[in-house]
């Protein structure tokens, strides 16, 4: 079964920024690709599996959400929709920044 990645376009706007900025590199470009590529052919439960990625439950605002870490300070926050199996990228951030906007 294959996962379609959707990104939103808030999340794309943020994403473009700091790659523009410098706070994200190519490097982060790469494992956030593989990040994908692993959700799209394998799923979350898969990927919460994979320690490098460090998936997790969030709570507080971000409850339903999930996180993946793609550097030390770099997260993808994340949601799924099963019933399309769908998993929507709302925020990326290389700063470990986990604030609504």
């Amino acid at each position: 079964m294959n996962w379609e990645v959707e990104i939103t376009d808030e999340a794309m706007v943020e994403l473009e920024s700091q790659f523009k900025t410098g706070l994200l590199t190519k490097e982060d470009a790469a494992i956030i690709k593989a990040w994908r590529a692993e959700m799209q052919a394998n799923g979350p439960d898969r990927l919460r599996e994979n320690r490098l990625w460090d998936d997790h439950d969030l709570d507080a605002e971000w409850r339903g959400y999930r996180s993946s870490c793609f550097s030390p300070r770099g997260r993808i926050i994340y949601r799924i929709f099963r019933e399309r199996i769908v998993v929507e990228i709302v925020k990326v951030t290389g700063s470990h920044d986990y604030k609504k906007k």
